[in-house]
């Protein structure tokens, strides 16, 4: 599970990778339950900010069976 200590660094590159290393999840991020019998997982608003923030110009596109992101498609 990635619940562990809170990192809070800047994103200073253009790609998103600085974030991916650098995003840890704290145990107020991540609400387990059950509803109706059905195991139930639900993230803090500040999981889905950062969530938002770092999707908000991601495009992923699958040709030929392969997946391909904008970067991919921007160096070509």
């Amino acid at each position: 599970m990635l619940v562990g200590k809170e990192t809070i660094v800047q994103n200073n590159t253009s790609d998103g990778q600085f974030f991916a290393d650098n995003f840890s999840l704290t145990k107020q991020d991540v609400k387990k339950s059950f509803v109706d019998g059905v195991p139930s997982i639900d993230f803090s608003e500040r999981v889905y900010q950062l969530l938002e923030k770092e999707m908000s110009t991601s495009v992923v596109l699958k040709m030929l069976g392969r997946n391909l992101g904008i970067m991919t498609l921007h160096n070509r």
